[in-house]
């Protein structure tokens, strides 16, 4: 059986500089991934590199990453392992999201909060 997901998202920034505004509309993103495997979950991100688990998903694709963090919380960096080591490349911000493709070469994706533990939302999305 063939199972097919579509995430769609929309991106929408207006800014104004004095009495001008600069609209940017990017166009919706859609992906559509057939035959998918998925996994999802929390991932308590500590104060220490830790890497994600992927779980029963076999090969990477799209990964959603949303801090359930207060507003006022802590931030997470993330990016991929090299050398047994962290080479950050983003920052989740408490209640904002990252959302990404990942080479399916088997990266390592790792985390670590700046202060205590963070709740974090996690879904993968690969081709099966």
């Amino acid at each position: 059986m063939t199972v097919t997901t579509t995430a769609d998202v929309k991106i929408q920034l207006e800014t104004t500089m004095g009495s001008v505004q600069i609209p940017l509309r990017i166009p919706n993103l859609s992906y559509t991934i057939s035959d998918i495997g998925i996994e999802g979950g929390i991932w308590d991100v500590g104060t220490a590199e830790e890497d994600f688990d992927i779980g029963d998903v076999g090969t990477e694709g799209l990964l959603l990453l949303y801090s359930l963090e207060d507003e006022d919380g802590a931030n997470v960096e993330w990016g991929p392992k090299s050398g047994g080591v962290m080479v950050p490349c983003g920052i989740i911000y408490p209640q904002r999201v990252a959302l990404f493709d990942v080479n399916p070469t088997g990266v390592i994706i790792r985390a670590k909060s700046s202060a205590g533990t963070v709740k974090v939302l996690h879904w993968m999305l690969s081709q099966g």
